[in-house]
């Protein structure tokens, strides 16, 4: 989603706050791997699926548009910089996370992938620490803390500008809102520009994945739900 799949934010669109493309930027990645189908408790399937097709117009009617004019403006190297800065500010989260699920080696790699990409890595535009010494980024949020605390998913949902989810991960995005740095800026509109663009940012590195998973899918928004409960569902027993 969002590399791709450590990137991952929820699924759909944030342009303008929207909260980001990253599992349907995974769906070819993971296609073979969550093969298996899987119960999803779903009674709210008719506004599910409204809210769905709000969010795919809005894809193509706005952050795709506005995706491939960044696309074209700036080289990909600027915009994989680009990502790797906001993911290096991002850290807070990840390790707050691996200390709730009592991942403490893997909080003390998120603490040292910080403060070397942040050194030599210039504020976390290159990945030194695993181009270097191979120090794995962990992307744990707060809704894997919450199934790994034995709290099931609940209901499927999905969520306007937000896209695929479950009551569980709903719950845990507030948590992920009040563990990201970028929530503390004081001025609103520098928050929003820094959301937005990290957002187009990250669908300009993968445009046309989304446009695949649904020309390749018979029902794209049975799809999507089922590969998003596959995928928490490996991220939470990992």
């Amino acid at each position: 989603m969002f590399g791709k799949v450590r990137t991952m934010w929820r699924t759909l669109f944030l342009a303008c706050a929207f909260a980001g493309a990253g599992l349907e930027a995974q769906v070819d990645d993971f296609e073979d791997e969550y093969a298996d189908e899987v119960e999803v408790a779903d009674p709210l399937e008719p506004m599910n699926r409204g809210i769905y097709h709000f969010n795919d117009k809005l894809y193509f009617w706005l952050l795709r548009p506005l995706a491939k004019g960044y696309e074209a403006v700036l080289p990909k190297p600027v915009r994989q910089g680009v990502r790797n800065v906001l993911d290096n500010v991002s850290m807070p989260g990840r390790f707050v996370n691996c200390v709730l699920q009592g991942r403490l080696r893997d909080s003390g790699s998120e603490l040292a992938r910080f403060g070397i990409n942040t050194t030599v890595g210039v504020l976390g535009w290159r990945d030194s620490a695993l181009d270097k010494w191979e120090i794995k980024r962990h992307g744990e949020d707060t809704g894997q803390t919450l199934g790994a605390w034995g709290i099931g998913p609940g209901l499927s949902l999905t969520l306007p500008l937000i896209g695929p989810t479950n009551a569980r991960d709903s719950v845990g995005l507030i948590g992920d809102v009040l563990l990201d740095p970028v929530r503390y800026i004081p001025q609103h509109w520098t928050r929003l520009g820094i959301n937005a663009g990290k957002q187009v940012n990250h669908v300009s590195l993968s445009l046309g994945e989304y446009e695949r998973s649904k020309a390749a899918a018979l029902d794209h928004y049975v799809s999507l739900r089922d590969l998003y409960e596959q995928y928490r569902e490996r991220q939470i027993a990992e």
